[in-house]
């Protein structure tokens, strides 16, 4: 979504229903989480939540990306997720009201739909059709977590390579519905998130250019064809929804 959603009740409730966690919800669930809701924008690399808080959102993207990642005692960055537009975060703290696990910063100029933790549980008493959602989606991160540690712990560094590629590229063909992606990342990036170092990585990029399965680019990668793409590594992927 290349455009701001406004901060209207109308334009909230848009967004909602056209969320993929969302929109299968009755009309009257929508409109009272479109109510409780509000638009929130934050500038790149902006600090959203830290280890040390207790999140009082759950947030949907609406635009840009949030970016998990923790430092180790040797100051080495981990990134472990990088969520895009339509993605929900934030799901497990509001349920459980523990601390979050890592540091949460804005991946791009940023613009999400919060809904306060208090709002949200109180509209699960009300609405129960909102715990299926809840189930799906707890499911849906539990299953791709296990996935995620199978793919680093057990395959080599190209085929990891590609499967969070594909995953991010599969988000975002998802969410605005074309065939051939931008995905805007760089290599350093990628080297955080599968374990690996920037020369490395782009090694292995090089690779697959010479494919013409991708095209590296100034801190982006187009993807021009994702089940291609995706055909080279085979198994399953760790989709970043």
């Amino acid at each position: 979504m290349d455009q701001a959603v406004p901060n209207s009740r109308e334009n909230r409730r848009s967004f909602l229903a056209g969320n993929y966690w969302f929109t299968d919800l009755p009309a009257g669930v929508i409109d009272h989480l479109a109510d409780v809701s509000m638009i929130k924008i934050l500038p790149d690399g902006t600090l959203f939540v830290t280890r040390d808080d207790i999140p009082p959102h759950l947030a949907t993207i609406v635009r840009g990306g949030l970016r998990s990642m923790s430092s180790s005692v040797e100051g080495v960055e981990h990134v472990f997720s990088i969520l895009t537009e339509g993605n929900i975060w934030g799901i497990t703290s509001v349920m459980d009201g523990e601390k979050n696990p890592n540091e949460v910063y804005a991946y791009g100029e940023t613009e999400l739909l919060l809904i306060h933790r208090n709002d949200f549980k109180a509209a699960l008493d009300r609405f129960p059709d909102l715990y299926d959602m809840v189930a799906r989606l707890m499911s849906y991160r539990l299953r791709k977590a296990y996935t995620l540690i199978e793919n680093l712990a057990l395959n080599p560094i190209e085929t990891r390579l590609i499967r969070t590629i594909v995953s991010m590229a599969l988000a975002q063909r998802e969410h605005i519905g074309v065939e051939a992606v931008d995905l805007k990342i760089t290599q350093e990036e990628l080297g955080r998130i599968i374990k690996s170092t920037r020369p490395t990585v782009n090694k292995h990029l090089k690779h697959l250019e010479s494919l013409d399965l991708i095209q590296v680019e100034y801190g982006r990668i187009h993807v021009p064809d994702i089940d291609q793409l995706g055909a080279h590594a085979g198994g399953d992927v760790v989709y970043f929804r």
